[in-house]
């Protein structure tokens, strides 16, 4: 069976430039 993961990011509201990078290496790591 698979299984579902959620994935919860905290961010302070304010546009922080690496953020998708970060998102995106959390979502493939967690893919895997």
């Amino acid at each position: 069976m698979a299984y579902a993961k959620r994935i919860g990011v905290l961010t302070s509201g304010g546009d922080c430039p690496g953020l998708n990078a970060v998102i995106r290496g959390v979502v493939k790591s967690a893919n895997c």
